[in-house]
């Protein structure tokens, strides 16, 4: 994997709309976040624009990406919100420009379409992160994404109270994931997922429980749950049944139909993701999930 250069202070970093348009009530502090790191946070001229649910057309969200990878003074992209459409950017995007310019892209959610095309055309670590409308500088666990950006030598241990263990072991490989709905949208694509001797991280929101059974039956199927070594669950949240009237399988039957019937080492709960603490994870590093400790482990750091 191709690891990005690290952030100092006095490094350019540019806040750019790559799906739906950030509301403007927790932009600032974000903004004021980066800028407590002593970064000049350029923001995108067109990160307010509006077409429907979409911060400017497909072709002017994907330039936006593609000049900012280009400009050799802006060190770190920072998504400002998630949303819906960063797949729809997908075919417009230079990745001989990401390439051939390495550099930090944050984001998470919706932009996790990105996060998996890049890594499968280029190879580049990039960050499952807060971005600036939605939670950055909300909490510490802010503190820990930008140790990953700014310090080469962090590989934290992450061990928390409410994860739970779903099958013994530990497993390593490269970090991969996100959200489920996207990772299910780019199977049977050319920047499909590859989970092949990796640890698969998964969280989702706002979804019934029969589409993340239909989600999780579709990795089944493509044999991306067999071939990975270990999962990460991260948050799950508000996902209900559609029609309560009617049986439904709980969240923890569908992990046992799909994730504990594969063996594999597995944390469950883990609080990454939509949740309210969500702790950052570098996509594309080498980690170990081990069940009997209840860890998850970055082994390298993430930048350069």
């Amino acid at each position: 994997m191709v690891k990005p250069g690290k952030l100092k202070s006095g490094d350019r970093v540019a806040v750019v709309s790559l799906a739906s348009t950030p509301f403007k009530e927790h932009f600032e502090r974000g903004i004021n976040y980066l800028r407590s790191f002593g970064f000049e946070v350029v923001v995108d001229k067109n990160v307010f624009n509006e077409y429907g649910y979409l911060a400017g057309s497909d072709i002017e969200r994907a330039n936006a990406l593609n000049t900012y990878f280009e400009d050799k003074s802006i060190r770190a992209i920072f998504s400002s919100c998630g949303g819906y459409g960063s797949g729809r950017i997908l075919p417009y995007v230079d990745f001989s420009i990401i390439k051939k310019n390495p550099k930090i892209l944050v984001g998470y959610s919706d932009i996790t379409a990105l996060h998996l095309a890049i890594q499968k055309k280029t190879h580049l670590i990039t960050f499952y992160g807060q971005m600036p409308m939605v939670d950055l500088g909300k909490n510490e666990n802010s503190d820990i994404l930008m140790r990953y950006l700014m310090d080469k030598d962090f590989t934290p241990i992450f061990k928390r109270d409410e994860v739970k263990v779903l099958n013994k072991g530990s497993a390593r490989g490269l970090l991969v994931g996100g959200t489920l709905t996207l990772i299910d949208l780019l199977l049977g694509t050319e920047f499909e997922i590859v989970t092949k001797g990796n640890i698969l991280f998964m969280e989702e929101v706002e979804e019934h429980n029969h589409d993340i059974d239909r989600m999780l039956l579709h990795l089944k199927l493509t044999k991306k749950l067999e071939e990975a070594n270990g999962f990460v669950i991260g948050d799950m949240v508000d996902i209900t049944p559609k029609d309560k009237r009617r049986k439904f399988l709980t969240l923890e039957e569908i992990f046992d139909e799909y994730i504990i019937k594969t063996g594999k080492p597995t944390l469950l709960n883990f609080p990454s993701g939509h949740g309210e603490i969500f702790i950052p994870l570098p996509l594309g590093v080498l980690s170990e999930v081990n069940s009997e400790s209840g860890t998850l482990k970055i082994l390298e750091g993430s930048v350069i």
